[in-house]
């Protein structure tokens, strides 16, 4: 018996450390891949942080456009008052110089009524042509206005392609974030396959210990002495659990931080919506105010055309007296003498008039050019106000995606949160089934135990009932009692065999409920198709997106009509291709490269606009002033022959 037992104590503990040794290695990559899942969640607080940054720099840029709108409606005020002082000063001088040319016109008219009415046919004549020659001017000014309503059509189908683009950048944002948000979702499941991985490595443990088990039938005494060490190694492993637990409360109470400063930032984010409409509305009522004054000029400028015209009627029935005048100077050439020096004066009185009359035209002009200013400020003010709508309208849809990413990161957190307390609550499952199984081991080797002294005593009855047989002849009195002890140990073996069938029932419900748990991996891997066949769905995605790529640039191309125009959209295709290749390449740092490009993209593209749209309108202007110069020379060439041949018709009458 002495040799039996110390061969075992040679031989055994060599596998049993060998066990301990996997066992210690099994835990060391579950405390690797709790490291790599700490990992995992510092990235994404870096990425939140990233974002948070990024939203506060567009909203300082805001500010900034913000403070530059209203220092230029500041200066158009200022402006507008400069022209208000100025029209009411030329109001002034128009009022005293028509008070004085209507005072003569009288005093003129009570005198010479005879010779004015000699003059009325060739003043008819004169009225014709004028006619002509305004109907001409309102022609030439219509064809001028459709030509400028046309440029303005075409300016704002530009500004609606440019619109698209931007909704087509939105849109690609959207998508890079939808991939960045089932990329997190595959680092989840990732996380359910490493504990499912673990929990088949613990089933193998259990298989394991089933054959230490049988070993253990034949090598009870040494099994006790190396218990310890397994219970050792089963508190460092308790020790790491109570660890990474902290670990996660910690990362848990940064989200917690995350969660306050995301719902800060919305609020500051409402706060500066409130503020910009507010101002919105301070630029409207300004543009109000702007549009009643323009409308009062506009009618004060009617006025006055209406006096020129009153005046005109009075210059031609002047005319019409004077050709009147013509008739009777031949029916009585004896008087002529005697009108001469009237006719004279007369003339002079004429001519005054006449330089009278081009003095008010000039005047006149000057007020078509200040009304022609305060139309080009009215629609650069306009613009700006277009602009400012177009920009709020954008600045409303970055913070709704932000709102929305917000949200969603919001539901990702929850369900994260969710699969941690999932993934605890089959922790502690597994561990109570550990501890269940250690009190069963520690049960059969109890019972094992028990087994080995009934076996010792078993042989210690053999070697007895031999030492019996030997003395039978000499103790025949204690027969009787030896025979007993003999039926007690026969009792109590039967007793021991009881309870190993209890316990051999015991681990066949217990592999009843490992079958349960394959049915639960089954599921898991049912789970896993289904995943796949999102990921499917998403290359889909991709191709329709590709496509619509194709159609945006097919658009652009149909669409290009001016040489400048080829230029800014052949930057924009390139700019975008180069986009859509590096977001392939790099998900992370392509992001805010695109950001910088989009932002100088714009800065460029609004001020080629402006610069377009004011080259434009320099040269309509110039084009139309040199146009009515002419008109206008050629008018004044007509009317100076007109009074050569008035000269020449008062010489002769002279002469005669």
């Amino acid at each position: 018996m002495e040799n039996r037992e110390k061969r075992a104590r040679e031989n055994f503990p060599d596998g049993e450390i060998f066990l301990c040794e996997e066992s210690y290695g099994k835990n060391l990559k579950e405390i690797k891949m709790f490291e790599n899942i700490k990992s995992d969640m510092s990235l994404i607080i870096s990425e939140q942080l990233r974002k948070r940054s990024r939203t506060t720099f567009k909203l300082k840029n805001i500010e900034k456009k913000y403070i530059y709108l209203k220092d230029i409606c500041d200066l158009l005020n200022k402006s507008l008052l400069e022209g208000e002082n100025i029209l009411k000063k030329d109001k002034e001088l128009i009022n005293a110089y028509f008070e004085y040319t209507t005072s003569n016109l009288y005093y003129i008219f009570i005198k010479y009524e005879n010779i004015i009415c000699d003059m009325s046919e060739m003043n008819v004549h004169m009225k014709l042509k004028l006619k002509k020659i305004k109907e001409e001017e309102l022609m030439h000014f219509k064809v001028c206005y459709e030509k400028l309503k046309n440029s303005m059509n075409i300016l704002k189908e530009k500004k609606s392609h440019i619109i698209l683009l931007k909704e087509d950048l939105h849109f690609l944002n959207d998508e890079y974030d939808n991939i960045q948000k089932i990329m997190e979702d595959k680092k989840s499941k990732d996380l359910n396959l490493t504990l499912e991985k673990s929990y088949n490595e613990l089933l193998i443990q259990l298989e394991k210990y089933k054959k230490e088990l049988e070993e253990i039938k034949e090598k009870c005494n040494n099994q006790m002495k190396e218990k310890k060490k397994t219970c050792i190694n089963l508190n460092m492993i308790q020790e790491n659990i109570l660890d990474i637990n902290e670990i996660i409360k910690k990362l848990n109470e940064e989200n917690d931080l995350m969660n306050e400063d995301l719902e800060k930032l919305e609020n500051e984010n409402n706060e500066i919506i409130k503020k910009i409409m507010e101002d919105n509305n301070k630029i409207e009522e300004n543009c109000h105010i702007l549009n009643n004054k323009i409308e009062s000029i506009e009618n004060e400028i009617s006025d006055y055309n209406i006096k020129k015209k009153d005046l005109l009627y009075e210059y031609e029935n002047l005319k019409n007296r004077l050709k009147n005048i013509t008739l009777v100077c031949n029916e009585k050439k004896k008087k002529d003498e005697n009108y001469s020096n009237i006719i004279k004066n007369k003339s002079e009185m004429l001519i005054s008039n006449k330089k009278i009359l081009k003095e008010t035209d000039k005047e006149y002009q000057l007020l078509n050019d200040d009304f022609l200013t305060c139309k080009e400020n009215y629609i650069k003010l306009e613009k700006v106000y277009e602009n400012n709508q177009n920009k709020l309208e954008d600045t409303k849809k970055i913070i709704n995606d932000y709102i929305c990413m917000c949200e969603e990161k919001k539901v990702c957190l929850l369900n994260i949160e969710k699969s941690k307390e999932n993934n605890e609550i089959e922790k502690i499952q597994i561990l109570d089934l550990i501890e269940n199984d250690e009190k069963e081991l520690i049960d059969q080797k109890n019972i094992f135990l028990k087994l080995s002294k009934i076996l010792n005593l078993i042989h210690l009855s053999y070697e007895q009932y031999d030492e019996i047989q030997n003395e039978k002849c000499t103790m025949t009195k204690n027969e009787d009692d030896y025979t007993k002890k003999y039926e007690e140990l026969l009792i109590k073996y039967e007793n021991v065999k009881n309870q190993v069938k209890d316990k051999k029932e015991i681990l066949d419900n217990k592999k009843q409920e490992i079958k349960k748990v394959e049915d639960m991996l089954n599921t898991y891997n049912i789970e896993m198709i289904s995943y796949n066949d999102k990921k499917e769905v998403m290359n889909k995605n991709e191709k329709e997106l590709n496509e619509k790529k194709n159609k945006c640039i097919k658009k652009l191309k149909d669409e290009e009509t001016n040489h400048n125009e080829d230029i800014i959209i052949k930057k924009t295709k390139n700019q975008l291709e180069l986009k859509y290749e590096e977001l392939k390449n790099n998900m992370h740092t392509q992001k805010i490269e695109k950001q910088q490009q989009h932002n100088n993209f714009l800065k460029q593209g609004e001020k080629e606009k402006l610069e377009c749209d004011l080259q434009l309108f320099i040269s309509e202007i110039k084009n139309q002033i040199e146009k009515d110069k002419e008109e206008k020379k050629n008018i004044i060439i007509q009317k100076e022959r007109e009074l050569q041949i008035y000269q020449k018709r008062y010489s002769s009458l002279k002469v005669v």
